[in-house]
């Protein structure tokens, strides 16, 4: 998205409560292009955290977040129990209207209210000033980091990553694991006829399963017709 938008979608309220009784917790946060996310809380169990804790306070945060905004901008999709944890995804349909600490926009826009710093190239390790990258490539900073008791912040984002900030690994090509401190992805959006290349191929895809289908019917229908 060009518009850039500060967020930290990871309410620090219920990073206190979660941290204070089971004092672990792994958060998962997937960008969209459209400024909408979803969250993923991994929290470890114990005596002094029940499902229904979590649940409500998850709840009464996220009240909190939409009153303030006079509209519904979060949701908790599901909790789930698994045997030594529980996971919770809450959905964020505009995380600029949330909080403050990350911010995603065009490098152009970026360098406006930052000074370039370094980050490391992705294809050769080496490491690159951001003022030398292309202007148009997507960067998502993401500050104060660190302050609670996370095990881990992994981010999914909406493109193949390019560059990142030392103290970033890269998982996957659209994800990566923020360790501590400000940490810089840079990934580039994928361009208008990528996008229709990809949708016409789904296109011709089902086409050509509708007329295998459709051939395979009436072969059934042409054996299934009494013989003269």
């Amino acid at each position: 998205m060009n518009k850039p938008f500060k967020i930290w979608s990871i309410n620090l309220l219920l990073l206190i409560f979660i941290c204070t009784f089971s004092g672990c917790i792994d958060v998962e946060m997937k960008i969209n292009n459209n400024g909408s996310s979803e969250i993923k809380y991994t929290i470890i169990k114990n005596n002094a955290l029940t499902v229904q804790n979590i649940k409500d306070e998850i709840n009464k945060q996220i009240n909190k977040i939409n009153l303030r905004n006079n509209k519904k901008v979060a949701q908790l999709k599901n909790i789930t129990i698994k045997e030594d944890h529980i996971e919770a995804v809450v959905n964020f349909s505009d995380l600029s209207l949330v909080d403050q600490n990350i911010s995603h926009q065009s490098i152009k826009k970026w360098l406006k209210n930052n000074q370039t710093t370094t980050v490391i190239n992705v294809k050769n390790g080496q490491s690159e000033s951001i003022n030398k990258i292309n202007k148009n490539y997507q960067i998502i900073s993401i500050n104060g980091f660190g302050i609670y008791s996370i095990n881990s912040l992994k981010i999914i984002i909406p493109g193949e990553i390019t560059h990142l900030s030392k103290n970033c690994s890269l998982i996957e090509k659209n994800r990566a694991e923020l360790k501590a401190g400000i940490g810089i992805l840079i990934y580039k959006k994928p361009s208008f006829a990528v996008k229709i290349f990809f949708i016409l191929v789904l296109v011709i895809f089902i086409l050509l399963l509708k007329a295998i289908h459709q051939k395979g019917s009436n072969r059934f229908i042409r054996n299934k017709q009494p013989k003269a």
